[in-house]
């Protein structure tokens, strides 16, 4: 495929943006959002100065339009300009860094008066980091000299973002000022005060502030657990988080995580943990499913599926099964692959949904290809039974059949 111009970049860009002027006004914001947030991402991709600072102050007045007109309730199109990050990335570019042109210029330029609080919230995004310090310093002389914090529009944010910027300065005591003079909540702000101490290098203040306060979300607090371990090398630490992980059927996205940080003894150790703690619970656990595959425990794999074989059939989702089955087909284990597609379809016609029907059809087509490969079903229904039973348990579904 011949690679993108200038031209056709623009060309998309302008297409997006002209997606949101013929959709009707009370077409759902996040169809809106969708269009500009993908415009602005391509954005990135214009190396042009000129062209891109336009094309950029024409997202940002089409979203502030919108959001005169539209019922933004969900935040979808105010999300474009706080959180994406993309149009702050293109103000860097477009200032090289060194330029000292100020953020008021372009905001005078893109903004009408009466949008002052939204204009503060646009180049606040969390995602910016790293950002280099001299930039920042002005930033937060801009911030500090020019900006309200009692403005309606995303002060919460805006502050955030100004902590993260502090924390990655290492500026401890501009931090607490922030944080005093705004009023912000500790349980609001204590994650960006985790940055500052790993930036400080105050590990053990680090963990004992995640100890204290992200109890619910254990993955996030994990997480953050072996983002502390990258920087000191605690192997203690690591180990002692593998273990709290395994005890909360970790995902796929956790294991690969890990697979770049500990040696191979310590994923080979954590990997059984999470099969002794998944086997003392009741159900089937598709995460640790894909956990196995992933390591390569196809043998273990195989033994659990069939061990809670009748389980399958009872989960409350399916997502992940019919893709890992395409993968076990590949990989040479065709029942096991024949296994996930029945749970997966069992899942979706119990949902009721006739919207389902065809992508249904085209599973079992892609099931009974499967099975014509399968030499040995083991303890598991062969095709004629699984049919049968299928057949009896939905025959209600006249349109499924017809």
């Amino acid at each position: 495929m011949a690679k993108k111009t200038m031209e056709d970049i623009v060309a998309q860009i302008e297409s997006d943006i002209q997606m949101t002027v013929k959709r009707r006004a009370y077409a759902y914001s996040s169809e809106h959002a969708y269009y500009l947030d993908r415009a602005a991402k391509r954005l990135l991709k214009i190396e042009d100065d000129k062209v891109r600072i336009e094309l950029f102050m024409k997202i940002v007045r089409r979203a502030l339009k919108l959001l005169k007109v539209v019922d933004d309730s969900s935040g979808s199109l105010q999300s474009v300009l706080f959180e994406g990050g993309y149009s702050f990335k293109v103000w860097l570019l477009i200032c090289k860094e060194s330029d000292e042109r100020s953020i008021k210029e372009i905001l005078k330029k893109v903004l009408p008066e009466d949008n002052e609080g939204l204009a503060n919230g646009i180049f606040f995004p969390e995602s910016l980091l790293p950002i280099p310090d001299d930039v920042l310093r002005n930033l937060l002389d801009y911030v500090s000299n020019d900006i309200k914090f009692s403005g309606k529009y995303r002060r919460d944010s805006i502050v955030e973002g100004c902590l993260g910027w502090l924390a990655q300065l290492k500026d401890e005591e501009g931090f607490e000022k922030l944080c005093k003079s705004s009023g912000s909540k500790e349980f609001c702000i204590w994650k960006k005060r985790f940055n500052l101490y790993l930036n400080l290098g105050r590990y053990s203040d680090a963990e004992q502030l995640v100890e204290e306060h992200n109890n619910d979300n254990f993955r996030y607090k994990h997480e953050l657990m072996l983002q502390i371990f990258e920087r000191n090398g605690d192997v203690g630490l690591l180990q002692k988080t593998l273990h709290k992980m395994a005890l909360n059927r970790p995902g796929v996205v956790e294991f690969k995580r890990i697979k770049g940080l500990a040696t191979k003894e310590d994923v080979s150790l954590f990997v059984n943990e999470v099969v002794k703690a998944a086997l003392k619970q009741d159900g089937f656990v598709m995460s640790l499913c894909e956990v196995l595959f992933e390591a390569g425990e196809l043998k273990s794999l195989h033994d659990y599926v069939i061990e809670r074989y009748d389980d399958i059939y009872s989960v409350y989702r399916c997502t992940g099964m019919i893709p890992l089955g395409k993968k076990l087909f590949k990989a040479g284990e065709p029942l096991l692959a024949c296994i996930f597609l029945r749970g997966a379809i069992f899942y979706l016609m119990s949902k009721g949904n006739s919207m389902y029907y065809p992508d249904i059809h085209k599973h079992m087509q892609t099931l009974a290809e499967m099975s014509q490969v399968v030499s040995d079903w083991e303890s598991v229904e062969p095709p004629c039974e699984f049919n049968a039973s299928f057949s009896a348990q939905f025959a209600g579904r006249k349109s499924f059949w017809f």
